[in-house]
Protein backbone atom coordinates (compact mmCIF):
# COMPACT_ATOMS: atom_id res chain seq x y z
CA UNK A 1 0.00 0.00 0.00
CA UNK A 2 0.91 3.61 -0.73
CA UNK A 3 0.61 6.38 1.65
CA UNK A 4 -0.55 8.87 -0.94
CA UNK A 5 -4.26 8.19 -1.47
CA UNK A 6 -4.75 5.79 1.12
CA UNK A 7 -7.42 6.40 4.27
CA UNK A 8 -4.75 6.96 6.81
CA UNK A 9 -5.32 9.95 9.31
CA UNK A 10 -2.66 10.15 11.82
CA UNK A 11 -3.50 13.16 14.04
CA UNK A 12 -0.85 14.95 17.32
CA UNK A 13 -3.52 14.55 19.73
CA UNK A 14 -5.98 11.84 20.92
CA UNK A 15 -9.58 12.96 21.75
CA UNK A 16 -10.02 13.39 25.78
CA UNK A 17 -12.36 10.41 25.94
CA UNK A 18 -9.31 7.85 24.83
CA UNK A 19 -8.69 7.35 28.49
CA UNK A 20 -5.26 4.72 28.39
CA UNK A 21 -2.36 5.00 26.08
CA UNK A 22 -3.27 1.93 23.56
CA UNK A 23 -6.56 3.52 22.70
CA UNK A 24 -5.18 6.88 22.48
CA UNK A 25 -2.65 5.70 19.82
CA UNK A 26 -4.95 3.82 17.78
CA UNK A 27 -6.75 6.87 17.29
CA UNK A 28 -3.87 9.26 16.26
CA UNK A 29 -2.33 6.26 14.42
CA UNK A 30 -5.36 6.19 11.72
CA UNK A 31 -6.51 2.88 13.17
CA UNK A 32 -10.00 3.95 14.63
CA UNK A 33 -12.60 6.91 15.49
CA UNK A 34 -14.62 6.61 18.30
CA UNK A 35 -12.08 4.50 20.22
CA UNK A 36 -13.69 4.73 23.78
CA UNK A 37 -17.11 3.27 22.85
CA UNK A 38 -18.46 -0.51 22.80
CA UNK A 39 -18.87 -0.26 18.88
CA UNK A 40 -15.78 1.43 17.56
CA UNK A 41 -15.52 2.84 13.91
CA UNK A 42 -12.66 0.69 12.67
CA UNK A 43 -10.61 2.21 9.37
CA UNK A 44 -8.17 0.61 7.20
CA UNK A 45 -5.58 0.25 9.25
CA UNK A 46 -7.63 -1.25 12.18
CA UNK A 47 -9.18 -3.46 9.45
CA UNK A 48 -5.77 -5.10 8.69
CA UNK A 49 -4.87 -5.59 12.17
CA UNK A 50 -8.25 -7.81 12.91
CA UNK A 51 -8.24 -9.18 9.46
CA UNK A 52 -4.30 -10.90 10.79
CA UNK A 53 -5.72 -11.85 14.07
CA UNK A 54 -9.02 -13.62 11.63
CA UNK A 55 -6.05 -15.49 10.39
CA UNK A 56 -4.75 -16.73 13.42
CA UNK A 57 -8.19 -17.66 14.48
CA UNK A 58 -8.65 -19.38 11.45
CA UNK A 59 -5.15 -21.09 11.33
CA UNK A 60 -5.95 -22.01 15.69
CA UNK A 61 -9.56 -23.44 14.82
CA UNK A 62 -8.29 -25.57 11.84
CA UNK A 63 -5.75 -27.36 14.02
CA UNK A 64 -8.77 -28.72 16.37
CA UNK A 65 -10.67 -29.46 12.93
CA UNK A 66 -12.97 -26.69 13.55
CA UNK A 67 -15.35 -25.78 10.20
CA UNK A 68 -16.21 -22.72 9.24
CA UNK A 69 -19.71 -21.73 8.86
CA UNK A 70 -20.75 -18.18 6.78
CA UNK A 71 -23.59 -16.33 5.48
CA UNK A 72 -27.07 -17.32 7.13
CA UNK A 73 -28.33 -15.98 10.80
CA UNK A 74 -25.35 -14.42 12.87
CA UNK A 75 -25.28 -16.36 15.64
CA UNK A 76 -24.96 -14.35 19.46
CA UNK A 77 -23.30 -15.78 22.31
CA UNK A 78 -26.86 -17.29 23.45
CA UNK A 79 -28.07 -18.66 20.19
CA UNK A 80 -25.14 -20.00 18.86
CA UNK A 81 -24.96 -23.95 20.16
CA UNK A 82 -28.93 -23.64 18.86
CA UNK A 83 -28.19 -22.52 15.79
CA UNK A 84 -24.96 -25.24 15.35
CA UNK A 85 -27.39 -27.72 16.16
CA UNK A 86 -30.39 -27.20 14.26
CA UNK A 87 -27.51 -26.92 11.01
CA UNK A 88 -26.09 -30.18 11.92
CA UNK A 89 -29.05 -31.64 12.15
CA UNK A 90 -30.08 -30.89 8.54
CA UNK A 91 -26.46 -32.55 7.81
CA UNK A 92 -27.68 -35.82 8.66
CA UNK A 93 -24.23 -36.80 10.74
CA UNK A 94 -23.52 -40.22 11.57
CA UNK A 95 -21.44 -41.65 15.27
CA UNK A 96 -18.26 -41.61 12.87
CA UNK A 97 -18.56 -37.86 12.42
CA UNK A 98 -18.32 -37.16 16.06
CA UNK A 99 -16.69 -34.58 17.36
CA UNK A 100 -17.44 -32.40 15.09
CA UNK A 101 -16.58 -28.85 15.82
CA UNK A 102 -18.48 -25.39 13.74
CA UNK A 103 -17.42 -21.74 14.11
CA UNK A 104 -18.86 -18.34 12.67
CA UNK A 105 -16.84 -15.25 12.31
CA UNK A 106 -19.42 -12.16 13.04
CA UNK A 107 -20.77 -9.90 15.05
CA UNK A 108 -20.39 -6.08 15.40
CA UNK A 109 -17.31 -6.80 17.43
CA UNK A 110 -16.03 -9.47 15.02
CA UNK A 111 -16.16 -12.21 17.74
CA UNK A 112 -15.17 -16.12 16.89
CA UNK A 113 -17.84 -18.24 18.19
CA UNK A 114 -16.84 -21.74 18.03
CA UNK A 115 -19.16 -25.04 18.97
CA UNK A 116 -18.15 -28.40 19.61
CA UNK A 117 -20.34 -31.66 19.60
CA UNK A 118 -19.11 -34.84 21.19
CA UNK A 119 -20.22 -37.73 22.73
CA UNK A 120 -21.89 -36.75 26.47
CA UNK A 121 -19.35 -39.30 28.55
CA UNK A 122 -15.64 -39.07 29.29
CA UNK A 123 -14.73 -36.74 26.24
CA UNK A 124 -16.57 -34.00 27.63
CA UNK A 125 -13.46 -32.79 29.37
CA UNK A 126 -11.01 -33.22 26.30
CA UNK A 127 -13.40 -31.07 23.59
CA UNK A 128 -13.61 -27.75 26.39
CA UNK A 129 -9.58 -28.40 27.38
CA UNK A 130 -9.21 -28.86 23.30
CA UNK A 131 -11.45 -25.52 22.93
CA UNK A 132 -9.35 -23.44 25.55
CA UNK A 133 -6.05 -25.00 24.08
CA UNK A 134 -7.36 -23.29 20.68
CA UNK A 135 -8.48 -19.82 22.73
CA UNK A 136 -5.26 -19.42 24.28
CA UNK A 137 -3.09 -20.09 20.90
CA UNK A 138 -5.12 -17.06 19.14
CA UNK A 139 -4.23 -14.87 22.05
CA UNK A 140 -0.87 -16.20 22.86
CA UNK A 141 0.13 -15.68 19.09
CA UNK A 142 -1.13 -12.12 19.03
CA UNK A 143 0.94 -11.31 21.90
CA UNK A 144 -1.80 -11.32 24.68
CA UNK A 145 -0.90 -13.55 27.87
CA UNK A 146 -3.86 -13.76 29.86
CA UNK A 147 -5.41 -14.84 33.47
CA UNK A 148 -8.05 -17.37 33.41
CA UNK A 149 -11.08 -17.69 35.81
CA UNK A 150 -14.03 -19.67 36.41
CA UNK A 151 -17.62 -18.39 34.82
CA UNK A 152 -20.93 -19.43 34.65
CA UNK A 153 -21.27 -22.74 33.08
CA UNK A 154 -19.21 -24.06 34.44
CA UNK A 155 -17.42 -22.17 32.20
CA UNK A 156 -13.40 -20.52 32.00
CA UNK A 157 -13.07 -17.01 30.80
CA UNK A 158 -9.56 -15.34 29.60
CA UNK A 159 -8.88 -12.02 30.72
CA UNK A 160 -6.52 -8.73 30.70
CA UNK A 161 -6.61 -6.83 33.43
CA UNK A 162 -8.79 -3.17 31.89
CA UNK A 163 -9.81 -0.49 34.03
CA UNK A 164 -12.40 0.31 30.82
CA UNK A 165 -13.36 -3.31 30.71
CA UNK A 166 -17.00 -4.25 31.00
CA UNK A 167 -16.63 -7.26 33.63
CA UNK A 168 -15.59 -7.70 37.10
CA UNK A 169 -13.48 -10.82 38.11
CA UNK A 170 -12.88 -11.64 41.67
CA UNK A 171 -9.53 -12.85 42.31
CA UNK A 172 -7.81 -14.44 45.65
CA UNK A 173 -4.62 -12.96 45.96
CA UNK A 174 -2.93 -15.92 48.02
CA UNK A 175 -4.38 -18.66 45.95
CA UNK A 176 -3.98 -17.39 42.65
CA UNK A 177 -7.79 -18.14 42.18
CA UNK A 178 -10.20 -15.98 39.69
CA UNK A 179 -13.87 -16.05 38.70
CA UNK A 180 -16.29 -14.12 37.87
CA UNK A 181 -18.26 -13.20 41.12
CA UNK A 182 -21.46 -14.63 39.52
CA UNK A 183 -19.97 -18.05 40.16
CA UNK A 184 -17.18 -17.68 42.89
CA UNK A 185 -16.45 -19.72 45.59
CA UNK A 186 -16.69 -17.98 48.19
CA UNK A 187 -16.61 -18.45 52.16
CA UNK A 188 -19.80 -18.05 54.23
CA UNK A 189 -18.89 -16.59 57.65
CA UNK A 190 -20.47 -18.31 60.54
CA UNK A 191 -23.57 -15.99 61.75
CA UNK A 192 -23.66 -15.49 65.39
CA UNK A 193 -27.10 -13.78 66.37
CA UNK A 194 -28.68 -12.89 69.31
CA UNK A 195 -31.46 -15.60 69.25
CA UNK A 196 -34.92 -13.21 70.42
CA UNK A 197 -37.37 -15.69 70.77
CA UNK A 198 -39.73 -13.72 69.51
CA UNK A 199 -42.54 -15.03 66.89
CA UNK A 200 -42.59 -13.48 63.23
CA UNK A 201 -45.46 -10.88 62.86
CA UNK A 202 -46.97 -9.26 60.09
CA UNK A 203 -46.88 -5.49 59.08
CA UNK A 204 -48.58 -3.93 56.68
CA UNK A 205 -46.07 -2.40 54.06
CA UNK A 206 -48.68 -1.43 51.24
CA UNK A 207 -47.32 -0.75 47.76
CA UNK A 208 -43.77 -1.54 49.58
CA UNK A 209 -42.30 -4.32 47.22
CA UNK A 210 -38.26 -3.26 46.84
CA UNK A 211 -35.47 -4.29 49.34
CA UNK A 212 -34.57 -0.44 49.89
CA UNK A 213 -38.25 0.33 50.17
CA UNK A 214 -39.06 -2.42 52.53
CA UNK A 215 -35.47 -1.26 54.81
CA UNK A 216 -37.04 2.47 54.67
CA UNK A 217 -40.15 1.82 55.77
CA UNK A 218 -39.27 -0.78 58.35
CA UNK A 219 -35.99 0.85 59.35
CA UNK A 220 -34.34 -2.20 59.03
CA UNK A 221 -30.62 -2.80 57.29
CA UNK A 222 -31.22 -4.53 54.14
CA UNK A 223 -28.93 -7.27 55.39
CA UNK A 224 -31.80 -8.14 57.76
CA UNK A 225 -34.02 -8.47 54.48
CA UNK A 226 -34.69 -12.02 52.87
CA UNK A 227 -35.38 -11.71 49.26
CA UNK A 228 -38.04 -14.20 48.08
CA UNK A 229 -37.20 -15.31 44.42
CA UNK A 230 -39.15 -17.68 42.47
CA UNK A 231 -37.63 -19.56 39.64
CA UNK A 232 -38.29 -22.58 37.19
CA UNK A 233 -35.69 -25.45 37.50
CA UNK A 234 -36.32 -28.04 34.90
CA UNK A 235 -40.22 -27.18 34.37
CA UNK A 236 -40.33 -26.94 38.29
CA UNK A 237 -40.75 -23.97 40.66
CA UNK A 238 -38.53 -23.17 43.37
CA UNK A 239 -38.09 -20.34 45.76
CA UNK A 240 -34.54 -19.05 46.13
CA UNK A 241 -34.01 -17.20 49.45
CA UNK A 242 -31.01 -14.66 49.44
CA UNK A 243 -29.93 -11.51 51.77
CA UNK A 244 -31.23 -8.36 50.47
CA UNK A 245 -27.75 -6.89 49.67
CA UNK A 246 -27.12 -9.78 47.88
CA UNK A 247 -27.92 -10.92 43.68
CA UNK A 248 -29.35 -14.40 43.25
CA UNK A 249 -26.49 -16.16 41.18
CA UNK A 250 -28.53 -18.98 38.19
CA UNK A 251 -25.43 -20.26 37.67
CA UNK A 252 -24.50 -21.47 41.57
CA UNK A 253 -28.93 -22.12 41.54
CA UNK A 254 -28.51 -24.79 38.68
CA UNK A 255 -25.85 -26.25 40.61
CA UNK A 256 -27.07 -26.82 44.14
CA UNK A 257 -30.13 -27.96 42.28
CA UNK A 258 -28.49 -30.11 39.86
CA UNK A 259 -30.74 -28.99 37.10
CA UNK A 260 -30.36 -28.65 33.25
CA UNK A 261 -31.99 -25.55 32.99
CA UNK A 262 -33.02 -22.46 35.31
CA UNK A 263 -34.29 -19.19 34.75
CA UNK A 264 -36.38 -16.54 36.42
CA UNK A 265 -39.99 -17.15 36.63
CA UNK A 266 -42.47 -13.97 35.22
CA UNK A 267 -45.20 -12.25 36.51
CA UNK A 268 -47.62 -14.69 35.67
CA UNK A 269 -45.61 -17.15 37.05
CA UNK A 270 -44.80 -15.92 40.22
CA UNK A 271 -48.55 -14.75 40.98
CA UNK A 272 -49.36 -18.82 40.27
CA UNK A 273 -46.82 -20.44 42.09
CA UNK A 274 -46.21 -18.37 45.03
CA UNK A 275 -49.83 -17.26 45.71
CA UNK A 276 -48.99 -13.21 45.23
CA UNK A 277 -47.84 -10.65 43.68
CA UNK A 278 -43.43 -9.96 42.99
CA UNK A 279 -42.48 -8.10 46.06
CA UNK A 280 -44.28 -9.62 48.74
CA UNK A 281 -43.28 -13.74 48.28
CA UNK A 282 -41.83 -15.18 51.46
CA UNK A 283 -40.51 -18.52 52.55
CA UNK A 284 -43.10 -19.20 55.25
CA UNK A 285 -45.67 -22.00 54.20
CA UNK A 286 -44.47 -21.23 51.01
CA UNK A 287 -46.28 -23.56 48.33
CA UNK A 288 -43.25 -24.25 46.20
CA UNK A 289 -39.85 -25.92 47.67
CA UNK A 290 -37.59 -23.35 49.18
CA UNK A 291 -33.59 -23.19 48.75
CA UNK A 292 -31.76 -20.44 50.87
CA UNK A 293 -28.42 -19.58 50.95
CA UNK A 294 -26.17 -20.55 54.11
CA UNK A 295 -25.97 -17.08 54.77
CA UNK A 296 -29.16 -17.15 55.89
CA UNK A 297 -28.10 -20.19 58.19
CA UNK A 298 -28.97 -19.04 62.15
CA UNK A 299 -29.79 -15.65 61.21
CA UNK A 300 -32.86 -14.28 63.18
CA UNK A 301 -34.41 -10.70 63.46
CA UNK A 302 -35.28 -11.18 59.67
CA UNK A 303 -37.83 -9.18 57.50
CA UNK A 304 -39.79 -11.46 55.01
CA UNK A 305 -43.04 -10.96 52.36
CA UNK A 306 -45.82 -12.79 54.08
CA UNK A 307 -46.92 -14.24 51.15
CA UNK A 308 -50.14 -11.91 51.30
CA UNK A 309 -50.60 -8.97 49.12
CA UNK A 310 -48.95 -6.06 50.99
CA UNK A 311 -47.63 -7.51 53.63
CA UNK A 312 -43.91 -8.36 55.23
CA UNK A 313 -43.29 -10.45 58.05
CA UNK A 314 -40.82 -9.61 60.82
CA UNK A 315 -38.90 -11.43 63.80
CA UNK A 316 -38.11 -14.15 60.90
CA UNK A 317 -35.49 -17.14 61.76
CA UNK A 318 -35.17 -18.74 58.64
CA UNK A 319 -34.44 -22.15 59.71
CA UNK A 320 -36.93 -22.47 62.91
CA UNK A 321 -39.69 -20.59 60.80
CA UNK A 322 -40.12 -22.20 57.07
CA UNK A 323 -39.02 -25.90 55.83
CA UNK A 324 -35.96 -25.16 53.75
CA UNK A 325 -35.42 -28.26 52.01
CA UNK A 326 -31.75 -27.13 50.85
CA UNK A 327 -29.34 -24.44 51.96
CA UNK A 328 -26.38 -23.52 49.78
CA UNK A 329 -23.58 -20.81 48.12
CA UNK A 330 -26.61 -19.16 45.57
CA UNK A 331 -25.72 -15.29 45.44
CA UNK A 332 -23.25 -13.73 43.99
CA UNK A 333 -19.96 -12.61 45.48
CA UNK A 334 -19.58 -8.93 46.48
CA UNK A 335 -16.92 -6.64 47.70
CA UNK A 336 -15.46 -8.18 51.62
CA UNK A 337 -16.02 -11.56 50.95
CA UNK A 338 -13.27 -13.94 50.85
CA UNK A 339 -11.89 -17.39 48.59
CA UNK A 340 -13.18 -20.64 50.10
CA UNK A 341 -9.87 -21.37 52.66
CA UNK A 342 -8.86 -17.64 52.33
CA UNK A 343 -8.85 -15.00 55.51
CA UNK A 344 -8.25 -12.57 52.98
CA UNK A 345 -10.98 -10.71 50.75
CA UNK A 346 -11.18 -10.89 47.67
CA UNK A 347 -9.25 -8.30 45.11
CA UNK A 348 -11.96 -7.13 42.39
CA UNK A 349 -10.22 -6.43 39.46
CA UNK A 350 -11.73 -4.54 36.43
CA UNK A 351 -11.52 -6.59 33.42
CA UNK A 352 -11.83 -7.45 29.59
CA UNK A 353 -12.66 -10.67 28.67
CA UNK A 354 -10.95 -11.62 25.21
CA UNK A 355 -12.08 -15.14 24.83
CA UNK A 356 -14.31 -17.53 27.04
CA UNK A 357 -15.10 -21.72 26.96
CA UNK A 358 -18.65 -22.56 28.13
CA UNK A 359 -19.59 -25.80 29.85
CA UNK A 360 -21.07 -28.35 27.82
CA UNK A 361 -25.05 -29.26 27.62
CA UNK A 362 -27.18 -31.51 26.24
CA UNK A 363 -29.98 -29.18 25.64
CA UNK A 364 -29.09 -27.46 22.16
CA UNK A 365 -28.84 -31.09 20.44
CA UNK A 366 -32.34 -31.95 22.74
CA UNK A 367 -34.32 -28.83 21.35
CA UNK A 368 -32.94 -29.32 17.79
CA UNK A 369 -34.18 -33.02 18.04
CA UNK A 370 -30.43 -33.87 16.85
CA UNK A 371 -29.55 -37.43 17.76
CA UNK A 372 -26.46 -39.29 16.54
CA UNK A 373 -26.98 -43.36 16.43
CA UNK A 374 -24.28 -45.63 17.21
CA UNK A 375 -23.66 -49.14 17.91
CA UNK A 376 -25.38 -48.67 20.94
CA UNK A 377 -28.44 -46.87 19.51
CA UNK A 378 -29.30 -42.82 19.35
CA UNK A 379 -27.30 -40.67 21.80
CA UNK A 380 -27.71 -36.83 22.48
CA UNK A 381 -24.27 -35.01 21.59
CA UNK A 382 -22.85 -32.78 24.13
CA UNK A 383 -22.42 -29.06 22.87
CA UNK A 384 -19.84 -27.26 24.63
CA UNK A 385 -18.78 -23.56 23.26
CA UNK A 386 -16.21 -20.73 22.83
CA UNK A 387 -15.62 -17.14 22.29
CA UNK A 388 -13.41 -15.11 21.10
CA UNK A 389 -13.11 -11.00 20.92
CA UNK A 390 -11.28 -9.99 18.06
CA UNK A 391 -12.06 -6.53 18.49
CA UNK A 392 -11.11 -6.90 22.22
CA UNK A 393 -7.36 -8.97 21.09
CA UNK A 394 -6.67 -6.17 19.16
CA UNK A 395 -7.27 -3.67 22.03
CA UNK A 396 -5.17 -5.80 24.74
CA UNK A 397 -2.44 -5.76 22.42
CA UNK A 398 -2.63 -2.13 21.60
CA UNK A 399 -2.56 -1.61 25.33
CA UNK A 400 0.68 -3.55 26.06
CA UNK A 401 2.88 -2.83 23.22
CA UNK A 402 2.08 1.44 23.50
CA UNK A 403 4.98 3.13 23.75
CA UNK A 404 6.17 6.76 23.96
CA UNK A 405 5.31 7.31 19.94
CA UNK A 406 3.15 4.44 18.72
CA UNK A 407 2.34 0.98 19.02
CA UNK A 408 5.15 -1.96 19.12
CA UNK A 409 2.92 -4.28 16.84
CA UNK A 410 3.94 -7.90 16.80
CA UNK A 411 5.16 -9.58 13.55
CA UNK A 412 1.90 -11.34 13.62
CA UNK A 413 -0.59 -8.69 13.80
CA UNK A 414 1.12 -5.61 12.78
CA UNK A 415 -1.43 -3.74 9.64
CA UNK A 416 2.32 -4.28 8.02
CA UNK A 417 5.53 -5.73 8.43
CA UNK A 418 7.95 -2.68 7.14
CA UNK A 419 7.35 0.40 6.38
CA UNK A 420 8.94 2.85 4.05
CA UNK A 421 9.88 6.59 4.63
CA UNK A 422 10.96 8.51 1.23
CA UNK A 423 12.37 11.50 2.65
CA UNK A 424 12.30 13.42 -0.13
CA UNK A 425 10.07 12.56 -2.94
CA UNK A 426 11.22 15.13 -5.26
CA UNK A 427 14.27 13.81 -5.62
CA UNK A 428 14.54 11.49 -7.95
CA UNK A 429 17.01 8.38 -6.97
CA UNK A 430 14.99 8.74 -3.28
CA UNK A 431 11.67 8.01 -5.16
CA UNK A 432 13.24 4.90 -7.28
CA UNK A 433 14.86 3.77 -4.56
CA UNK A 434 11.60 3.69 -2.45
CA UNK A 435 9.76 2.03 -5.47
CA UNK A 436 12.39 -0.87 -6.02
CA UNK A 437 12.59 -1.71 -2.25
CA UNK A 438 8.81 -1.85 -2.45
CA UNK A 439 8.61 -4.12 -5.27
CA UNK A 440 11.11 -6.11 -3.79
CA UNK A 441 9.87 -6.45 -0.46
CA UNK A 442 6.35 -7.18 -2.06
CA UNK A 443 7.77 -9.98 -3.98
CA UNK A 444 9.48 -11.44 -0.72
CA UNK A 445 4.98 -11.76 0.27
CA UNK A 446 6.08 -8.76 2.89
CA UNK A 447 3.28 -6.60 3.69
CA UNK A 448 4.96 -3.27 3.01
CA UNK A 449 3.50 0.67 3.16
CA UNK A 450 5.43 3.08 1.28
CA UNK A 451 5.31 6.57 2.38
CA UNK A 452 5.42 8.41 -0.77
CA UNK A 453 3.81 11.67 -0.11
CA UNK A 454 5.39 15.23 -0.23
CA UNK A 455 5.75 15.86 3.32
CA UNK A 456 8.11 17.02 5.58
CA UNK A 457 10.65 14.57 6.98
CA UNK A 458 9.71 15.13 10.59
CA UNK A 459 6.05 14.13 9.38
CA UNK A 460 6.74 10.75 8.17
CA UNK A 461 8.95 10.12 11.07
CA UNK A 462 6.15 10.41 13.46
CA UNK A 463 3.67 8.22 11.19
CA UNK A 464 5.92 5.91 10.82
CA UNK A 465 6.25 5.60 14.39
CA UNK A 466 2.67 5.74 14.84
CA UNK A 467 1.60 2.84 12.49
CA UNK A 468 4.13 0.52 14.29
CA UNK A 469 5.58 -1.33 11.37
CA UNK A 470 8.34 -4.02 12.95
CA UNK A 471 10.75 -3.03 10.40
CA UNK A 472 11.25 0.32 9.29
CA UNK A 473 12.90 2.25 6.79
CA UNK A 474 14.58 5.54 5.80
CA UNK A 475 15.41 6.87 2.28
CA UNK A 476 16.79 9.80 1.95
CA UNK A 477 19.45 12.24 -0.09
CA UNK A 478 22.31 11.39 2.29
CA UNK A 479 22.04 7.83 2.48
CA UNK A 480 21.28 7.49 -0.91
CA UNK A 481 24.74 9.32 -2.14
CA UNK A 482 26.37 5.94 -0.68
CA UNK A 483 23.17 3.82 -2.05
CA UNK A 484 22.28 2.85 1.21
CA UNK A 485 19.24 3.01 3.66
CA UNK A 486 18.60 3.51 7.25
CA UNK A 487 16.81 0.19 8.88
CA UNK A 488 15.50 0.06 12.43
CA UNK A 489 13.86 -2.79 14.04
CA UNK A 490 10.65 -1.01 15.97
CA UNK A 491 10.99 -3.06 19.20
CA UNK A 492 14.74 -2.40 19.86
CA UNK A 493 14.54 1.00 17.82
CA UNK A 494 18.24 -0.02 17.12
CA UNK A 495 19.07 1.71 13.73
CA UNK A 496 21.51 0.07 10.76
CA UNK A 497 22.90 1.26 7.15
CA UNK A 498 22.79 -1.53 4.37
CA UNK A 499 23.24 -1.20 0.90
CA UNK A 500 20.07 -1.00 -1.26
CA UNK A 501 20.63 -4.08 -2.93
CA UNK A 502 20.93 -5.96 0.17
CA UNK A 503 18.35 -4.39 2.25
CA UNK A 504 14.93 -6.47 1.09
CA UNK A 505 17.61 -9.64 2.52
CA UNK A 506 18.25 -7.73 5.75
CA UNK A 507 14.82 -6.90 6.67
CA UNK A 508 13.11 -10.12 5.80
CA UNK A 509 16.00 -11.72 8.39
CA UNK A 510 14.97 -9.10 10.73
CA UNK A 511 11.23 -10.05 10.85
CA UNK A 512 11.99 -13.60 10.98
CA UNK A 513 14.42 -13.45 13.66
CA UNK A 514 11.58 -11.07 15.54
CA UNK A 515 8.42 -13.36 14.92
CA UNK A 516 10.49 -16.19 16.22
CA UNK A 517 11.51 -14.30 19.53
CA UNK A 518 8.02 -13.67 19.64
CA UNK A 519 6.32 -16.65 19.77
CA UNK A 520 9.08 -18.23 21.57
CA UNK A 521 8.27 -15.87 24.90
CA UNK A 522 4.61 -16.01 24.33
CA UNK A 523 4.06 -19.83 23.67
Amino acid sequence: MRTLGALIPTTDAAPKTAATAGVALLHRGGFVRSPSSRSPTWLPLGNLVLANIETIVREELAVIAAHEISGGKCWTSTSMADEAAVLLRSCQLSAKSLPISVFQLAGERLTARVVAFDRADKWAAATAARLEAAVRGVLARSGVVPTAADAPGPARVLWVADERGASEVCLDPESGYAATPDVAIRAVANVDHDRTGEDPSSVLTPNVRTVSDVAAELGVATTSIIKSIVAVADGTPVLACVAGDRQLSLPLLKDALGAFEVRLADDTEVASHAGCEPGFVGPIDSRIPVIADLELRGASGLVCGAGEQDTHLRGVELERDAAVEKWGVISVAKPGDCAEGSGDPFAWLRVAILGSVGGGSQRPARAAKLAIADASGEATPLATTAEIDLAGVLLAVAERFAGPGGIAWPVAVAPFEASISVMKTTDAACAKAGESLYRDLSDLGISVLLDNRASRAVTKTRDAELIGAPVRVAIGPRSMREDSVEIRARVTDDALSCKLGESAAVIARLLAETHKKERSAWT
